[in-house]
């Protein structure tokens, strides 16, 4: 009795005006696939969360690269995963595709986390076919914060609805027309959180690395992993992490690898407002870097 109410709340709820992300990035998941698919011909196409939003400038890499390219980057909670699979549909012959995504996405947090959940219930539900049965489970804790929050939310919002007609930085029309986010170029710096990676890099999630790049060149598309730009006082803090990451890519990796991680550690001063977060400062610099490890390819 208690799982079928749970589900009839469930159901309830996915009805509900979601008046709290009305409006934020993750929205912006409809609106990228728009965008990509208009391109026709050979392009380069970068998969990731944030530290690809807001740490790329994708039309200048369509410039250097002679061909147009496009940045899915939205946010980590959607989960590695998803965003694999949510990409092939848009992988072509002659395609480069580009994998850069989080530390945090070799440990859990690669099945997605609470926005994964609010993209499928509310934005997205044709994604639903991309959840495998052993992600759901992972992703089991999450549904009854979704309902709850949904509920609570969306009182509130009877109250007063929230204003989405301005643009911040994590708003969905914060994206340009190559996807990148842009709002926030021109805004300070704010402090933020250093942070130490924990857990052990999983054999699985390495594995579904490898199957995603089989893949692409199954497409004949070529597939190339960057490792992620980082703060360094979290990099030097996460070097247990770090180490434990290089022998498992070791023994289990065969996608192909273009850079090393040291190569994209950056100072305190190329951060925007979190360790994966550039400034426009920091947007040069990388841009530059991962241009030439294209270029080498």
């Amino acid at each position: 009795m208690f799982l079928i109410l749970l589900i009839i709340v469930s159901i309830i709820s996915i009805q509900l005006p979601d008046y709290r992300n009305e409006g934020t990035l993750i929205y912006a998941l409809e609106d990228k696939h728009a965008l990509i698919k208009k391109i026709k011909e050979p392009k380069v196409v970068f998969v990731g969360g944030s530290n690809l939003s807001f740490g790329l400038d994708t039309k200048r890499i369509s410039q250097e690269m002679g061909m147009p390219a496009y940045n899915l980057g939205i946010h980590a909670g959607f989960g590695l995963r998803f965003m694999l699979e949510d990409s092939k549909k848009f992988i072509k012959e002659g395609d480069l595709v580009v994998v850069i995504p989080e530390y945090s996405q070799f440990l859990n947090n690669y099945w997605g986390s609470g926005v994964l959940i609010n993209a499928l219930f509310d934005i997205y539900p044709e994604g639903m076919k991309h959840i495998s049965g052993y992600q759901f489970t992972k992703l089991a804790d999450e549904i009854p914060r979704y309902v709850g929050n949904k509920y609570y939310h969306f009182l509130k919002g009877t109250i007063k609805r929230r204003d989405t007609s301005k643009v911040h930085i994590y708003h969905r029309r914060s994206f340009n027309e190559f996807g990148d986010a842009t709002v926030h170029l021109d805004l300070p710096n704010t402090k933020f959180s250093k942070s130490r990676l924990k857990g052990d890099p999983q054999k699985k999630i390495i594995n579904e690395f490898n199957a995603y790049s089989a893949y692409v060149e199954s497409k004949k598309a070529t597939c190339v992993f960057i490792y992620p730009v980082y703060h360094e006082e979290s990099f030097d803090k996460s070097h247990v992490f770090h180490k434990k990451l290089k022998v498992a890519l070791k023994k289990h990796q065969k996608f192909r690898t273009i850079s090393t991680p040291e190569a994209y550690k950056y100072e305190n001063d190329y951060f925007f407002n979190s360790e994966y977060h550039l400034n426009k400062k920091g947007i040069e610099r990388r841009t530059t870097q991962i241009i030439e490890d294209l270029k080498g390819i």
